[in-house]
């Protein structure tokens, strides 16, 4: 409102001068003195305005900042909420807070696992994550197709009787570079034996110079289109390999 008056006081001026213009008596002086006055408060005015849009521009640039603020303190908590880091001196990663964490290693292979706590007597089967790490050959450094293949073949053939996966199909192989290092990343599907759950695996494979990493997730389907894939995704781009 207060440029409107501006712009009012100076289509005023514009006007007794030209009125002035047209008159040559005594009040020439009258009009002088009022146009000086006009003119003296269009600065007022003007000065007015600008102090009032400096103090807009300040209130909106304090707004925006206080919103980046909140915004990266909201997802900082969420993150540090959800997930616990796992870390050791053959990799490090990140695994839903609040599941049980079991060394399930025998003999020389390494084998961690991270199971969801279920009280759900009926289910009998818990949405899991683990890793196993096995020395790769410095000579024939196994690709991630020879992996997959025979961890397929191995699913297929055998899965059944000394796994409990039965009529498992092979869905999906993604390239996952990590690092230098070509990766892959294998989806799957099959039918629990026991409890007869219909399951979808995730399995991202890692062969480096001196290792085979293989992170292999497991959640009922249902799990899985609820939220499965989001904590796939965090727990696959947590995973750090030390040099």
């Amino acid at each position: 409102m207060r440029l409107r008056y501006v712009v009012l006081a100076i289509a005023a001026i514009f006007s007794l001068s030209a009125c002035s213009s047209g008159s040559t008596t005594s009040s020439d002086a009258d009009l002088k003195n009022k146009i000086s006055a006009l003119e003296n408060e269009v600065a007022t005015l003007k000065k007015e305005n600008k102090k009032l849009e400096e103090k807009v521009n300040l209130a909106e640039t304090n707004s925006s900042k206080n919103e980046v603020t909140q915004s990266a303190s909201k997802t900082e908590s969420t993150s540090d909420e959800s997930y616990t880091t796992y870390s050791s001196e053959l990799f490090s990663i990140d695994y839903p807070k609040g599941w049980d964490e079991i060394d399930a290693s025998r003999f020389n292979t390494p084998l961690l696992k991270f199971a969801v706590k279920t009280d759900n007597l009926e289910k009998m089967f818990s949405e899991n994550i683990n890793v196993t790490v096995q020395k790769n050959s410095p000579f024939l450094k196994t690709s991630v197709d020879d992996i997959v293949d025979e961890t397929v073949n191995y699913y297929i053939s055998s899965g059944e009787e000394q796994a409990g996966i039965k009529d498992f199909k092979k869905t999906n192989l993604k390239p996952k570079k990590f690092g230098n290092f070509e990766a892959g990343i294998l989806t799957g599907s099959y039918k629990h034996v026991e409890t007869g759950n219909d399951i979808v695996l995730t399995q991202y494979f890692v062969p480096t110079d001196s290792i085979i990493l293989a992170v292999s997730i497991t959640f009922t389907q249902s799990f899985y289109d609820e939220q499965g894939k989001d904590i796939i995704d965090h727990v696959f781009e947590s995973l750090v390999i030390p040099d």
